[in-house]
């Protein structure tokens, strides 16, 4: 169409005349939603995802999220607009919206299968506060995870040339911490060091902890990792110098807090002016504090480890010996946790104390101790005990359930803690608690009289206790699932006289649980076997999945590199 110029100025005024009656009549509110925001006024958009798209790392116990970029219409979002699809057709699960309305998310009913590729999908037709949907509809795929991932590789999966071990996991398993020797799992590391690292096992990209704020690598040995719930911080054990922005001096073994998102350390063994844990003699003489097996709580607040330095917190005369102590990281309070009331006065064992392990709350910690002024019924061997932080309440767990309750008779180590600090599990070698002539995997009920003791280091035919020695327990959050390390030969019917991974399911608190062999390949027994030693287990907080270090060569494809890696393992067991 051609226009003269005097039709085409009468159509640019009609055109303006149409825009400005459409404004009145919007401020007048006929437009039938009235005066609302401007930035409700847009078409809303997703701005983040997870799983994130195309990744193949994702965990089977993913709930899958959609961020929005402004509040949305709850009622919009159901099962209807907001799905997952696998190869067998949609997935059956919960939709919901937090409030405000801006994350969307999808909670799978059952566990996602491994090693599958899922596609989930918003409808255009979800709105946002306003009434506006969105432009289009949204999609993404991810491809969840194999049973067995190596964490202690680069963010190309190109593994790492010298040992990776002290395996660590967020809640979900998502992200596993881990010490190395290795210089080739992130770029510049030139200090010849041991190095703490965090693996993100949906990505694959893995990053240095043990750095100061500015990214200035360690001068010294980082070892030991404790990792909060949600991945953000981690909780570990150095002798560098420099991982502090400020002067103060440090030396010796300290425990420090990354926080991965901000980049910030912090000296966790620090006494009351900021400085680092050392030893005073009587005579006023100073000595390097030890500070070691740092412990954290869900939500990086709290850190529990043990020490040998006396500056901490105000102590008696002449208290010597190894304690443990609880940092408030928020307050900066420390508190001597092995201590126990007498006399309405708080008195620090007598001996060693050492092993903490906090629960997620930071309500409680467990530890063991061979101090005869802890009520332990005069015995010298090493028994389990767990403070109350509330309450100041110092209760004996490796004890029967006889009342009075008796010691164990024989030596009890390692704890490790549930959620509510109400499951204890531990390694003993006392008969009455339940060892055989090995030592054994007993798990505590607290809150029971009558039996609180179950061996989870059994079989699940007859829940005889393991023919051979089980070490270094770890326990899911709700304390259903207990993983450990174990060299006895009766637990599957299978043994190459190699240290394996377990993880004993003890729902119902019998002994004849299932139990499965974490640390193999997918061939079936005796085949499937670690063809060497596997180490360290550390159970994600929802008992899917196990992380530990392995020499063994036969766990994945292409392990060529003839030393330990770090591995994280599914939990075959598993069920909501």
């Amino acid at each position: 169409m051609v226009f003269s110029r005097n039709r085409l100025e009468t159509f640019l005024i009609g055109i303006a005349l149409i825009a400005l009656a459409l404004t009145a009549a919007c401020n007048s509110g006929s437009s039938g939603i009235g005066n609302i925001d401007t930035d409700i006024e847009v078409a809303p958009r997703v701005t983040d995802v997870n799983p994130e798209s195309r990744s193949t790392g994702a965990l089977i116990s993913e709930i899958v999220l959609a961020l929005f970029d402004q509040d949305m219409r709850a009622d919009t979002i159901t099962s209807d607009t907001f799905t997952l699809t696998g190869p067998s057709g949609k997935v059956p699960g919960v939709v919901s919206c937090d409030s405000p309305c801006r994350t969307a998310s999808f909670d799978p009913d059952d566990p996602l299968e491994v090693e599958t590729t899922y596609t989930a999908e918003l409808d255009g037709s979800i709105r946002n506060a306003g009434g506006y949907p969105m432009w289009s509809d949204v999609s993404w795929s991810f491809a969840t995870a194999p049973d067995m991932v190596r964490a202690s590789t680069d963010a190309n999966g190109i593994e790492g040339i010298d040992e990776s071990r002290s395996a660590a996991t967020d809640r979900s398993g998502r992200f596993v911490a881990f010490d190395s020797s290795a210089d080739n799992l992130v770029a510049g590391d030139l200090n010849a060091a041991l190095d703490v690292f965090v693996k993100d096992t949906q990505t694959g990209n893995i990053g240095r902890v043990s750095v100061n704020a500015d990214g200035i690598e360690g001068n010294g040995n980082s070892t030991r990792p404790a990792i909060s719930a949600d991945g953000r911080y981690v909780a570990f054990e150095s002798a560098a110098t420099n991982l502090l922005a400020s002067a103060t001096t440090v030396a010796g073994v300290q425990i420090y807090r990354k926080d991965r998102e901000t980049g910030e350390v912090t000296l966790v063994s620090a006494d009351g002016s900021g400085g680092p844990g050392v030893r005073i003699d009587p005579s006023g003489n100073v000595t390097d504090g030890n500070s070691i097996n740092a412990s954290i709580s869900a939500d990086g607040r709290y850190v529990t480890f043990q020490s040998n330095a006396t500056n901490l917190v105000a102590l008696p005369a002449n208290t010597a010996g190894i304690h443990v102590y609880l940092k408030d990281l928020e307050t900066g309070t420390v508190t001597l946790v092995s201590a126990t009331s007498i006399n309405n006065l708080d008195v620090a064992g007598d001996a060693d104390s050492t092993r903490p392990a906090i629960s997620a709350d930071g309500g409680y910690v467990v530890f063991q101790s061979a101090s005869l002024n802890f009520g332990a019924d005069g015995g010298l061997q090493t028994q389990i005990f767990r403070k109350n932080l509330g309450t100041g309440d110092l209760l004996l767990v490796s004890a029967t359930d006889d009342q009075p309750p008796v010691r164990g008779d024989g030596t009890s180590t390692n704890p490790t803690i549930s959620d509510d600090g109400q499951l204890v599990a531990f390694e003993t070698s006392a008969p009455n608690l339940g060892a055989s002539s090995f030592i054994q995997i007993i798990r505590k009920d607290t809150s029971a009289t009558t039996n609180s003791l179950v061996v989870a280091s059994a079989d699940e035919v007859s829940g005889s206790p393991g023919d051979g020695p089980s070490f270094l327990p770890s326990i899911s959050g709700d304390g259903r699932y207990v993983a450990f390390q174990s060299a006895a030969t009766s637990l599957v019917g299978a043994s190459n006289s190699r240290q394996q991974i377990y993880v004993k399911d003890l729902q119902g608190g019998i002994s004849s649980g299932p139990i499965e062999l974490i640390s193999r390949d997918p061939q079936p027994l005796p085949a499937a076997l670690g063809d060497r030693n596997s180490l360290g287990a550390a159970m994600t907080g929802d008992g899917v999945y196990v992380a530990f270090d392995s020499e063994a060569t036969n766990l994945i494809i292409g392990d060529g590199n003839g030393v330990a890696d770090v591995f994280r393992g599914l939990n075959s067991t598993f069920s909501p």
